[in-house]
């Protein structure tokens, strides 16, 4: 599927193309939530000495997170941003000469929590700041041996209009994870991952924040 990457373009071009009518950072400490669909890709940094192939058998699927955000804004243009939340990621196993064939979904489930610092012009904006995930639970076909905490660096571009924020997001990974992909000829190799991740939310400030014009 690729849901999640056609409405983040689409979302690029509406800031490309918007202009809003409260164009600055609001003033004063504002709270929302927020909720979106993800997809986590799995980027191999490792793999058995006595294999040569490519990574294969491990896809990209979708997901979702939902939770809190809060915005701090240090002047008319810089904020501070946080993020607390749920996520659930998803990876699946293939059929190597068939995508198409589904043999089993793996499931990640996170809380977790980012801070960013950000700057806002004309209601678009940009954040980027470190993460922390602690995972809660998985479900998976194979051994599976994720970090109990995962670290990375989450960045955020979005646009606010009044009450209304849309966000595109990435996060790469800085802590990585072991798990056992297929199996050939008998023997069950294991890979590390780094599972970064895109995603695209969208969040109402319920309380706080007066706006500027």
């Amino acid at each position: 599927m690729k849901t999640v990457p056609s409405l983040i373009c689409a979302f690029a071009g509406l800031l490309l193309t918007g202009t809003g009518s409260y164009a600055q950072v609001t003033d004063g400490f504002s709270f929302g939530l927020k909720a979106g669909a993800n997809r986590m890709s799995t980027k191999i940094i490792n793999r058995p000495s006595n294999y040569n192939g490519q990574l294969r058998g491990v896809g990209v699927s979708n997901g979702f997170q939902v939770g809190a955000w809060a915005t701090l804004p240090v002047s008319r243009w810089l904020f501070i941003d946080t993020d607390l939340y749920f996520q659930q990621r998803e990876n699946k196993y293939e059929d190597p000469s068939n995508s198409d064939i589904i043999f089993a979904y793996n499931t990640y489930r996170y809380a977790g929590v980012s801070g960013r610092v950000g700057f806002m012009y004309k209601g678009a904006f940009v954040s980027v700041g470190p993460e922390m995930n602690v995972l809660l639970a998985t479900k998976t076909r194979a051994k599976n041996e994720a970090q109990g905490v995962e670290w990375g660096i989450n960045a955020r571009l979005g646009y606010q209009y009044r009450r209304v924020r849309i966000e595109a997001f990435y996060t790469k990974a800085l802590t990585h994870y072991e798990q056992i992909t297929f199996i050939n000829q008998g023997d069950k190799l294991q890979h590390l991952f780094y599972g970064n991740t895109l995603g695209l939310s969208l969040g109402v400030r319920l309380f706080g924040g007066k706006e500027r014009r």
